[in-house]
């Protein structure tokens, strides 16, 4: 409100209306007062003295530190310049030495205000510090103080007064009073400093971190008056850092087979009894056994894995926290390396085949299960070569029933396939089983039958006289590489019986018509590919990276030609990683590598990426991943320890004076994909 005489009225209360009245006024000096009647000598220059003072508005608030306070004009007497600071002291400056009991007429004038104060201040002895009380440890977010925080996040509030009942400064503090420390090696004493506190109005010592800081105690900080010897003390109690306390291991919760990498779980503690999870808090601080790995989680939690010998027995692993010596005992009974066992099932196969059609098995279809009777994984364990110690996929028909032929009945490697075709219409057993490599007692090796493992399906060849409808199968989008044929897709086509069962077609059935312009069809292996190029038809395609173009599909049906279409989709976004994985060189999580491989930045990224598989968003694999490569956890074991790294973080990383012995982890990562691997270095195989 400006100021002036206001009137109000309240109306609806009563018959008449309520009138009353207020005077506003400006906020104004009302009142300046000198705080004593003595002007101490400055310690450094004798021709200067102070005197404090306060400055009050009409309301009886003090006011010295606001701008209406800055425009009051001070005059001293026998020559003495008299100048304030705006916040609460006036400096008195003679050309001589002040002397004790040298008088001074003061005045100040407020000109706004016309407000005056006059006084006869006497110069005295130079201000000293007298005492010192302890108000207590400050920190902005009220914690304790704790060996795990930053002891600069503290400051311990203070009011030392001088002989005058003056309160002063951290600089005339850290001049006039001596503060120890009973115990350094947890706080050392740093010093005072002005605007500590909730409110940044006070005098606080500061503290710097002694090497036993993290392990905690009690401390006495002492201040010393170096005028008057007074003395006070407060105590001030570090809690320790949380630290391990104890590390027990943890019963796997499955089978642990000779060779093979488990979780072991674990439950840490620290010495309040809290819970201890992170990677950072437990490395280092627990020797684990023989065999294990601590590793970080992209949390930041720990993972503990275990790596079995690879033979059979009782292990017994030991951890023992390096700071309590307290241990931890865990007994494993080893089992029998793994195998597979059994085919259990058939995964994602129609066991129904069109007269002249046929279907392909793939690895993928088969659920192979080891002794133990989890899921066995046969990726680059299939062979055709019994020398390799593989194994391999076999599929038997009946030897007197022709409804179903095995076209190719082995399957040996990753992407190999056991087809079987529908010969004639009828139905028919087919038996798949495992075969093992074995050398008999003259070494000479051979595919055996696993002996658990066969599984028997029936497989029924249908005509076109079954079919209720036909549809198309789903065609994942295809890459736009123009005239390559790298991101092709296999265009099914299915009869669909009335029960809802789905039989694959052969191409001889049906006729595929696309636009030719967007979409090439292969009649000779059904497959689809785009012709659209993603840099030169970037404009046919369109700025969301993606064309939708139709496919149409011509049956031959029993009566009738039915007509299918679909929608295919051709997308220009740049091939990029989207899953990596190992080949047959990783064995849980490591590796081996020569050090004849560790040889230059470009010979270093080639040894190193050879042990990825990484296949892009569209199922193609890509043949020459380059990934940046970030070398950590290394562990020289060679005498001379010359092993170093360079150029890490990059595509070229090198590294240099690997020896035998030596351990590194190696993470990759690729389009923002990331995993990692533990290579162990060996020397080079003497041909």
């Amino acid at each position: 409100m400006f100021e002036g005489d206001y009137t109000v009225n309240v109306t609806g209360l009563t018959d008449s209306p309520l009138t009353g009245s207020v005077t506003v006024a400006n906020e104004k000096v009302a009142k300046i007062e000198l705080l004593g009647e003595v002007a101490p000598v400055s310690a450094g220059n004798k021709q200067v003295a102070t005197v404090a003072y306060r400055v009050l508005n009409q309301y009886g608030e003090d006011v010295t530190s606001s701008p209406l306070a800055t425009s009051i004009s001070w005059t001293g007497s026998n020559g003495v310049v008299a100048t304030d600071n705006d916040k609460g002291v006036v400096n008195l400056a003679n050309t001589v030495d002040f002397k004790s009991g040298d008088k001074v007429a003061l005045t100040g004038i407020n000109a706004s205000t016309n407000t005056v104060v006059s006084s006869v201040v006497t110069v005295s002895d130079a201000s000293a510090i007298d005492t010192t009380d302890f108000a207590g440890l400050y920190n902005k977010d009220g914690k304790e103080i704790s060996g795990s925080l930053e002891a600069t996040d503290f400051a311990l509030l203070l009011t030392s007064k001088d002989q005058y009942g003056r309160v002063a400064d951290a600089a005339q503090v850290n001049n006039d009073v001596l503060f120890t420390s009973s115990n350094p090696s947890i706080l050392a004493i740093d010093k005072a400093y002005d605007g500590q506190g909730a409110n940044k109005d006070k005098v606080g010592l500061k503290f710097t971190e002694g090497t036993n800081y993290s392990k905690g105690g009690k401390v006495i900080v002492t201040a010393i008056s170096k005028t008057t010897g007074k003395v006070s003390q407060f105590e001030v109690n570090v809690k320790a850092s949380p630290a391990l306390e104890t590390f027990t291991l943890g019963t796997p919760a499955q089978v642990v087979a000779a060779g093979e990498t488990v979780t072991l779980p674990f439950t840490a503690v620290d010495q309040y009894g809290n819970a201890v999870t992170k990677y950072d808090e437990i490395n280092g601080n627990v020797s684990l056994p023989s065999g294990t790995q601590l590793s970080k989680a992209a949390d930041g939690s720990a993972v503990l894995k275990y790596t079995a010998p690879n033979s059979k027995g009782i292990q017994i692993l030991v951890a023992t926290v390096n700071g309590t010596g307290k241990v931890s005992q865990l007994t494993i009974d080893v089992k029998e390396k793994a195998y597979p066992a059994t085919i259990e099932s058939l995964n994602d196969v129609t066991t129904t085949l069109a007269s002249t059609g046929s279907v392909d098995l793939e690895l993928d279809n088969f659920v192979v299960k080891d002794q133990y009777g989890r899921t066995f994984d046969l990726t680059d364990k299939l062979s055709d070569t019994p020398e390799l110690g593989k194994y391999q996929i076999v599929a038997t028909d009946e030897a007197n029933n022709n409804a179903v032929d095995v076209d190719s009945e082995a399957l040996t490697a990753n992407n190999g396939v056991i087809t079987l075709s529908g010969a004639n219409k009828g139905s028919e057993d087919v038996t798949f089983k495992l075969q093992q490599s074995v050398a008999n007692t003259s070494g000479v090796y051979s595919f055996q039958d696993v002996a658990t493992s066969p599984i028997k399906k029936t497989f029924n060849v249908v005509d076109k006289s079954v079919y209720s409808s036909y549809e198309i199968g789903d065609v994942a989008a295809l890459y736009a590489d123009g005239s390559a044929t790298d991101y092709t897709r296999t265009l099914k086509v299915y009869g669909v019986r009335a029960d809802g069962t789905k039989v694959l077609l052969p191409k001889s059935y049906y006729t595929v018509i696309t636009n030719t312009n967007n979409v090439a069809y292969n009649a000779a292996d059904g497959t689809l590919n785009a012709v659209l190029d993603a840099t030169d038809d970037a404009t046919t395609i369109g700025d969301d990276q993606q064309l939708t173009t139709k496919v149409t599909v011509i049956v031959d049906g029993l009566d009738a030609p039915a007509t299918l279409t679909k929608d295919v989709v051709v997308s220009s976004v740049a091939p990029a990683a989207d899953k990596i994985e190992f080949t047959d060189a990783v064995t849980n999580g490591t590796a081996s590598i020569a050090e004849s491989d560790l040889s230059g930045a470009a010979v270093d990224a080639d040894s190193l990426n050879a042990v990825l598989k990484v296949t892009d968003q569209y199922g193609v694999e890509v043949s020459a991943p380059a990934p940046k490569i970030t070398v950590t956890n290394v562990k020289d074991a060679g005498v001379t320890h010359t092993f170093a790294v360079a150029s890490n973080g990059t595509t070229a990383t090198d590294i240099t004076g690997a020896d035998a012995g030596d351990t590194f982890t190696v993470t990759y990562l690729l389009d923002g994909k990331t995993t990692a691997v533990k290579f162990t270095v060996v020397a080079p195989v003497t041909p």
